[in-house]
């Protein structure tokens, strides 16, 4: 199940969730083409397990958190990468 969006997919943060509905406000990346729209999380969820054809996995999600207070972010304890400009 996809959600109705051209192309092979892409990863977009979830801006809000609304409880009543069971629902989850997408802020789609791809905003010159889609505005934000809400989406039933068990909608949501199945186009997250939709299959991948070039990879054979399935789409996924992942989470961000903010690092907690006092410890170091991994970009922080990491080496730069080879040519990588500082910000």
């Amino acid at each position: 199940m996809s959600l109705a969006r051209t192309g092979g997919g892409h990863f977009s943060p979830i801006g809000g969730y609304h409880a009543p509905s069971d629902s989850a406000l997408v802020l789609d990346v791809a905003r010159f083409k889609y505005p934000p729209y809400w989406v039933p999380l068990e909608q949501l969820w199945k186009a997250s397990l939709q299959v991948d054809e070039e990879t054979g996995r399935s789409r996924g999600w992942f989470e961000l958190r903010a690092a907690e207070e006092g410890r170091a972010r991994d970009d922080e304890a990491a080496p730069p990468l080879p040519g990588a400009r500082p910000p």
